[in-house]
């Protein structure tokens, strides 16, 4: 048995084995160096990543209700990582860069804007995925309902590359040692400790 950190009571036992799955090897399941400044902050991804990926396999073994406490709980892990950008490191970087040169718009503003179309997203999964709980779903609505989470996981992607790219590394370039690493540090017990 394999138990995955981080998901809700009663699902550990049911979770299948993903230990064969290539992306367990990936820079996610290292742990995050405070050296890395806020790139240590990717770590968060791949958690959500790994979540996402085990609620898809349920959906594929046809197990929709556990399916959809790993997706509710994945929500869960979402809200809190938009919340902790949304405390913590857009303000700082909003202040520190101001607008951006060619647009004139807030430097932080296309986060902010992005956090709303996926929260919209992720919220119209976890309404639709309510279909697939009735008795016998057919194929069809399977099918959809992966559709429909294929559209929400790339922007999601889109998101999660442009902090990779631009938003942790200008806030590395923006703040000092000490300040970047009690923030990330910061961050980083928020999300293992679930944002309790």
């Amino acid at each position: 048995m394999n138990l995955q950190p981080g998901l809700p009571c009663g699902t550990q036992s049911e979770v299948t084995p993903r230990s064969s799955l290539s992306h367990r090897l990936d820079r996610h399941h290292l742990k995050p160096a405070l050296s890395d400044g806020f790139l240590a902050l990717d770590s968060t991804h791949g958690d959500l990543d790994d979540l996402f990926a085990t609620h898809q396999e349920q959906i594929i073994a046809q197990d929709f209700r556990l399916a959809a406490r790993l997706l509710n709980h994945y929500r869960e892990r979402l809200f809190l990582h938009m919340r902790q950008e949304e405390a913590h490191l857009l303000p700082l970087y909003s202040h520190r860069r101001g607008r951006r040169e060619r647009s004139g718009t807030p430097a932080a503003e296309i986060y902010y804007a992005e956090h709303r179309k996926l929260r919209e997203l992720i919220d119209r999964v976890s309404h639709d995925f309510t279909f697939l709980l009735r008795p016998q779903p057919s194929r069809l609505q399977i099918v959809a309902m992966i559709e429909r989470e294929s559209q929400f996981k790339r922007v999601l992607e889109h998101h999660g590359e442009r902090e990779r790219s631009e938003l942790y590394v200008e806030l590395n370039r923006l703040t000092a040692a000490a300040e970047r690493d009690a923030l990330v540090a910061l961050c980083l017990s928020e999300w293992r400790d679930g944002g309790a």
